[in-house]
């Protein structure tokens, strides 16, 4: 029978509040994070206990999981995606380190190469010498590396930072010598003249890694070369007649020897205006159209392969462009011939050898052509577009000349636009004892996330060229080479080598560079195959990927700085998609020509950053947010939560909006963690408490649902997914049911009754786990935490918790199906009961008191939660009867409200006049 609520109220001589169990604010994290002030405090804890040995010594003798550190550049202070990067790699190596794992980070840094050159010679000039050069670039990079050491540390990365790799270490670039040594001693090196890419800028070669590609405007033409001598009469008299060629290098023209055509192929001369032209049969409409032909009719035809001994002319110099046959012709651009200057391209070049033709390069270091451009001499390139197209002009030999936008090489360091040039380089050799095929086999045996690695740089592999690793730059590790004299043949002998490693091992590259050759030689020394005893040194250094490339044995395999927990291969490469052509191919391809195999088991890439509407971020642009500068404002928690949910495998956005949003995300799995906490103010851990009710025990199921499951998201570098997990865990079971209905037992039970007690074992039993669920992400807030966490014991620091997946009890199955049907009728009834509230004004759901029918399925259900059902619910009180279908009826509930639970139930009773329910009278003692 429902009671009425009284008028007036009397108070017994107790203030109610103070008999309920409420949270303890103190005992808990505070509401606001404030991050930026708090993370520094445990930074700071963190390098007093230092944590990274700590975690190293208790995890020793483990089994081993190794990410090597792929090696960020030291020219600037670390940006956002070098944070990203870090963030994420710290991800991977905290959970393994909570799987149990030993896993050891040792952070590496690049320091050598144009870069850094370039930021020097801005600041000093370039009129310093090579070794005032060295010392000045060695001093800057020392600097970023100090600055982003600390920027890391920030953002809460762990490392052995205080013994961290860089190139520039003496110890690393004797092991730089000793690999170069080692691949040359197995017959991977040798020096060749052939075109390379070449920054005039920079003055040095590039290699194909080096490279980006990016749109330009150059200028095109069509030339016309007279025919000089027709020695077999395949043409049969007829004149004039000429072959054209398009090109979008004019600069290249005065280097040109041969005119290549597709020996398959079917070439026409056509007539127009008394003029015989020779072009491939199938582009003649095409390029008639170009230039403005009309009646154009052919008036012979020949294959390819019958013009060989054909020889044309120069169009500006007098001298033989003979016909050379070669199947790279393009049928779909140009003309079908192929202007062909052997020392300007990797193309002509290959052709050039086949012919006999020298290899004519009359371009100097920095794009001046040389005596051998005879009129164009001492001209730059970049005029030399114009001057020549106006000399073949003068000549009557251009044809068009017009803009044309494509798509073109570029250094990646100095952002010039580059040219094939032909010069002395060192090279290794990827055919050699099947390099390249042992490499992509070796490619099959690594796990690529995402699987489209694979295919990505197995084709990158299979296309790639020999490896051009020699540099005409200052900074940088010295190609150990002697040459006698005077014969100029390279000395390989592996003992000069060593002597060389050990040299630089005592003084660094400076060494090399400075040591005369009798420093280097021994006594009496010759040259093991010509027999000089007079010497010459390289004075080439070796490409920076090289140098990368060989990380790997620097530090797993030589150890060079004693890094006692290391081992090769390692487990794990991480860095940007960039890479396939970077830093995982050069390092494959040195460890399968040293070690015969992989150096990594698995590799995780991860795309580009671009700010929130799309684009690439730049200073210039105004999109660029500081890493660190965020930290400071928003906290670390808050990029490293941002880096851990999104999908990295994409190109992810970035800006100030974001992480607000981030920041809403991160409020929302704080304040479930600090509700929590704040429940176990007086939990005894010791006091063999067990969840004992159902609601408490599916909480712990889920729980052990969302570890399992977060684990393998982790297993899988899925860290988005994980987090996801986590988030919508705190989002949807707890906060928007498990904890809302456990807030009446563990307020109002008394203290020590098992229903509460019950309760706090399974909060007690979430929060440990989220908390290790977390702190590979969000580690601040995971140590703040576990600092307050009720332990049986406590570890130094939360990174010593173990994350041990429990299996379900045979019990679980059954009680997760019945609370999963519990919830779905939950959103059932509560969709219905919105409505009702709006249209009745009603606020609180704790005041309705709803009748329920439906099939008999469903109140057995509903039957099986006895009294608990209305605090399930969230309502005053539930009143169940059959029906064939679910219906829902709901009205005010006369029940009166308990002053001290503000619950209503049919057994509130009046004490006092105090509206009080059995349970409360309970606690109270009345």
């Amino acid at each position: 029978m429902l009671r009425s609520t009284p008028k007036g109220k009397l108070r017994l001589p107790v203030n109610l509040r103070e008999t309920l169990n409420l949270p303890n604010p103190d005992f808990t994290i505070p509401m606001k994070a404030d991050l930026p002030v708090r993370e520094p405090e445990l930074q700071r804890k963190w390098a007093e206990m230092d944590v990274y040995k700590v975690i190293q010594d208790a995890r020793r003798g483990r089994p081993k999981f190794i990410l090597h550190d792929g090696p960020p550049y030291t020219n600037s202070p670390v940006h956002t995606g070098t944070a990203r990067n870090k963030a994420l790699k710290d991800f991977v190596v905290k959970y393994k380190t909570l799987r149990g794992l030993h896993s050891p980070y040792v952070p590496g840094y690049d320091t050598h190469g144009l870069p850094i050159e370039l930021a020097v010679a801005a600041k000093l000039g370039t009129n310093i010498s090579p070794a005032e050069m060295r010392k000045a670039c060695r001093k800057h990079a020392e600097e970023y590396i100090r600055i982003q050491t600390e920027q890391f540390q920030r953002l809460g990365v762990f490392g052995d930072w205080g013994r961290s790799y860089a190139t520039l270490h003496y110890g690393f670039e004797a092991s730089v010598v000793r690999a170069f040594g080692k691949l040359a001693e197995e017959g991977y090196v040798y020096k060749d003249l052939r075109p390379t890419h070449w920054s005039i800028k920079s003055k040095t070669a590039l290699a194909d890694t080096e490279l980006v590609y990016e749109e330009r405007t150059s200028r095109a033409i069509f030339v016309r070369f007279p025919l000089r001598s027709d020695p077999n009469g395949v043409f049969d008299g007829l004149s004039p007649l000429y072959t054209v060629i398009w090109t979008t290098t004019p600069w290249t023209i005065p280097a040109n020897l041969a005119v290549a055509f597709h020996p398959e192929l079917e070439y026409s001369v056509v007539e127009h205006d008394g003029d015989h032209y020779l072009l491939l049969s199938d582009l003649v409409s095409k390029v008639s159209e170009q230039l403005g032909w009309s009646n154009v009719q052919a008036v012979g035809r020949h294959m390819g392969r019958d013009l060989l001994g054909v020889a044309f002319k120069h169009p500006i110099f007098d001298r033989d462009s003979i016909v050379v046959l070669a199947d790279y012709v393009n049928t779909e651009e140009g003309t079908g011939v192929v202007h062909t200057a052997p020392g300007h391209g990797a193309e002509d070049f290959y052709t050039g050898k086949e012919y006999g033709l020298p290899i004519l390069c009359p371009v100097g270091e920095g794009g001046h052509f040389t005596a051998e451009a005879f009129e164009f001499a001492g001209l730059h390139i970049n005029e030399a577009d114009e001057a020549v197209p106006k000399r073949l002009q003068e000549e009557g030999n251009l044809l068009l000349a017009y803009d044309y936008v494509h798509s073109y090489p570029h250094s990646e360091r100095d952002k010039s636009p580059v040219i094939f040039r032909a010069t002395e380089q060192w090279f290794i050799n990827l055919s050699h004892d099947n390099l390249k095929e042992r490499a992509l086999e070796a490619i099959r045996g690594v796990k690529w996330f995402p699987k489209a690695g694979e295919a990505r740089i197995s084709s990158m592999v299979e296309g790639r060229p020999d490896w051009c690793v020699s540099r005409q730059r200052t900074w940088g590790v010295g190609i150990p080479i002697l040459y006698g004299v005077p014969s100029n043949k390279p000395c390989f002998d592996p003992e000069i080598i060593e002597r060389v490693a050990k040299i630089v091992e005592q003084g660094g590259s400076d060494a090399w560079f400075e040591a005369s050759v009798k420093e280097i030689i021994p006594p009496g020394y010759a040259h093991p195959e010509t027999g000089e005893t007079e010497f010459r040194k390289e004075t080439d250094t070796l490409d920076v990927w090289f140098e990368s490339g060989v990380t790997h044995l620097a530090v797993l395999s030589d150890n060079y700085m004693g890094w006692e927990d290391l081992e090769w291969p390692s487990d794990l490469y991480l860095e940007g998609s960039d890479q396939h052509r970077g830093w995982f191919n050069s390092s494959l391809l040195t460890a399968i020509a040293i070690k015969g195999s992989a150096p990594y088991r698995q590799v995780v890439t991860h795309g580009w950053l671009v700010d929130e509407i799309g684009e690439k971020m730049s200073k210039s642009k105004g999109n660029v947010i500081e890493p660190v500068d965020a930290a400071n404002r928003y906290g670390a928690d808050i990029l490293r939560l941002w880096a851990g949910s999104v999908d990295y495998s994409r190109d992810v956005s970035f800006g100030e909006q974001i992480l607000r949003q981030v920041s809403d995300e991160y409020r929302r799995i704080r304040n479930t963690l600090r509700f929590l906490l704040a429940n176990l103010s007086d939990f005894d851990p010791n006091g063999g408490f067990e969840a004992i009710l159902d609601v408490d025990r599916w909480a712990i199921a889920k729980t052990r649902i969302l570890e399992a499951d977060a684990c393998r998201d982790f297993d899988e570098y899925d860290f988005s997914a994980a987090m996801s997990r986590v988030h919508d865990f705190c989002a949807r079971e707890l906060s928007a049911f498990y904890l809302d209905v456990i807030k009446d037992r563990m307020y109002c039970d008394g203290a020590d009754w098992p229903s509460r007690r019950s309760a706090q074992a399974a909060c007690h039993e979430i929060l440990l786990v989220l908390t290790r669920l977390i702190a590979p992400v969000l580690s601040h807030t995971a140590e703040e935490v576990y600092e307050r966490i009720p332990l049986q014991q406590r570890h130094p620091t939360v990174f010593l918790e173990v994350i041990e997946p429990k299996r379900m009890s045979e019990h679980d199955p059954v009680l997760l199906d019945r609370f999963s049907r519990f919830l779905d009728f939950k959103d059932r009834l509560y969709a219905e009961m919105e409505k009702w509230k709006a249209e009745s004004d009603t606020k609180d759901s704790q005041d309705i008191y709803v009748r329920v029918k439906g099939p008999e399925d469903l109140v057995s259900l509903l039957q099986s939660f006895g009294e608990d059902l209305p605090t399930l619910l969230r309502v005053s009180w539930v009143e169940l009867g059959g029906g064939e279908v679910e219906s829902y009826e709901f009205q005010v509930s006369d029940f009166l409200k308990c002053e001290r639970s503000r619950l209503r139930r049919p057994d509130v009773a009046l004490v006092n006049g105090v509206a009080l329910s059995e349970r409360d009278r309970k606690v109270l003692g009345l």
